[in-house]
């Protein structure tokens, strides 16, 4: 999800230096991708409007450019490697093939120009953007482009489109390299531009937040591209899916040099995080590390991630997961549980008790899901109490001596042993072999009463029916009940 967010955000910054690009010699052969399309429309050059068609470019091999331009009736055609070309000129049905001679300029292959060209033009307005490889996306509102320019070297740039979206930087030609430095304006998200790009999460809803980012960018022939990026989010309030996220603030910090990838997290915290038990407050801290060649194989550093869940706290072992590597390897400690918040929140009658439950959970993330393997949980000494009055309970207690025993001894238990391994299948379902020692002061003066119970529980059917019978999220109830329609 993050990361087609932050795609979008991207593409977006990128365009001034894009379009800024492609209109002087000097085009950086890292941004003609093998066939890029611009529909492009009302291109004010210095006063004068310019009603364009189409602009394509396409890579050829490196250095080696094409660039078509059509103006309705009149068709442009250049090669670019090291200075500009036309090779073909047509005009309704003529076509005209160049001699290499005609129309060109030359400077050092390898090179960016002296100076910016004076003719770049003021205002560009772009419908849509369509890059080879990915569908075209059309944008709810023209992307409206102006450049103002200062001297022979620097550009002013504004990018937006009428419904909010807007970035503001300067480009900058510099000892022989490209400078772009900017940022997006503060970004209301609830109901704002991002979520109307075609490339927004279906599933993902924000109805409070803002955004900020700010951007730095450094191209220079024969040199790796470097980039400087920083995000902040503040107060998100969101639903994705079925899981609700309350005051989420973070910061994120993107770096590419050396054609190495650095994505940094320094502070991640949101008051709640609930998919049927409320997490929270949450805090994360993590570091990603990767190759350009690579992006999505690098190594993933979780420095820490804890968050309060029903009264206590469980927290996540700091790990590096090598993320081209199955199945990733967790421990998860708990601390300090209530029993009695867990049994509140349990969809059924007649359960309550005390306690606090401490334990680890080996946790295997696997490319099918989540699986734990002998995961060792347990109550705190001294114990507590256990009161199990459910009519079901009573009900196996009939006609059967042993379970009416169990039954009886379960309605006052005083506990002061309480153990349980812990398992999961990558289906969810949930298995505890629970182990109980304590007794009933009603049930034969006390005497100590042993329990071996084992448990199974479908974990995805259990937390749907906790946000079901909570207070849960119009949008995620209408989600779930839409779900047990197809499914029951």
């Amino acid at each position: 999800m993050f990361r087609r967010l932050l795609c979008c955000i991207l593409l977006l910054m990128l365009l001034p230096l894009l379009l800024a690009a492609l209109l002087w010699l000097g085009l950086p052969y890292w941004l003609a991708a093998h066939g890029m399309v611009l529909q492009v429309s009302d291109w004010q050059l210095h006063g004068h409007v310019l009603h364009v068609g189409r602009l394509q470019l396409q890579q050829q091999g490196y250095g080696q450019t094409r660039l078509q331009l059509d103006l309705h009736q009149l068709q442009l055609e250049w090669t670019l490697d090291g200075g500009l070309q036309l090779r073909r000129l047509a005009i309704a049905t003529a076509d005209v093939q160049l001699p290499p001679a005609q129309a060109r300029t030359t400077r050092p292959a390898g090179t960016l120009p002296a100076a910016l060209p004076a003719w770049l033009p003021q205002r560009i307005e772009l419908p849509q953007l369509t890059l080879h490889g990915l569908p075209a996306m059309p944008l709810q509102q023209p992307l409206n482009l102006q450049l103002q320019q200062q001297d022979a070297h620097q550009l002013q740039l504004q990018a937006g489109t009428a419904d909010g979206l807007q970035w503001r930087g300067r480009l900058q030609l510099d000892a022989g390299a490209l400078i772009l430095e900017g940022g997006l304006q503060p970004l209301a998200l609830a109901g704002g531009a991002l979520q109307r790009w075609p490339q927004w999460p279906a599933l993902l809803s924000v109805s409070a937040g803002k955004l900020q980012l700010t951007t730095w960018l450094r191209y220079a022939p024969a040199q790796a591209l470097q980039l400087r990026a920083d995000l902040q989010l503040q107060g998100v309030q969101a639903i994705y899916d079925r899981l609700a996220i309350q005051d989420l603030d973070t910061q994120l910090h993107l770096q590419l040099q050396d054609a190495q990838l650095q994505l940094d997290m320094p502070a991640l915290q949101l008051t709640s995080l609930d998919a049927g038990l409320p997490l929270g407050p949450l805090q994360l801290r993590g570091r990603y590390r990767a190759s350009l060649a690579a992006p999505a194989d690098g190594m993933l550093h979780l420095d820490q991630l804890e968050a309060g869940l029903l009264g206590g706290s469980v927290q996540l072992q700091p790990a590096q997961l090598s993320l081209n590597q199955w199945p990733y390897a967790l421990t998860l400690q708990l601390q300090g549980l209530d029993i009695a918040a867990l049994l509140r929140a349990y969809p059924a009658e007649g359960l309550a008790g005390s306690g606090l439950i401490d334990g680890t959970l080996p946790l295997r993330l696997e490319r099918d899901g989540l699986r734990i393997e002998n995961g060792q949980i347990g109550a705190r000494i001294p114990g507590g109490v256990l009161q199990i009055r459910s009519p079901g309970l009573l009900a196996l207690g009939q006609g059967n001596p042993a379970m009416q025993l169990v039954a009886r001894a379960l309605d006052d238990f005083r506990y002061d042993r309480l153990q349980s391994r812990v398992s999961l299948a990558t289906s969810g379902q949930l298995q505890l072999a629970l182990q109980l020692s304590g007794h009933n002061p009603a049930l034969e003066h006390g005497r100590v009463v042993n329990l071996n119970v084992n448990l199974e529980e479908d974990l995805p059917a259990l937390l749907t029916s906790l946000q079901l019978s909570g207070r849960v999220n119009d949008a995620i109830r209408q989600r779930l009940q839409q779900r047990l329609q197809k499914h029951p």
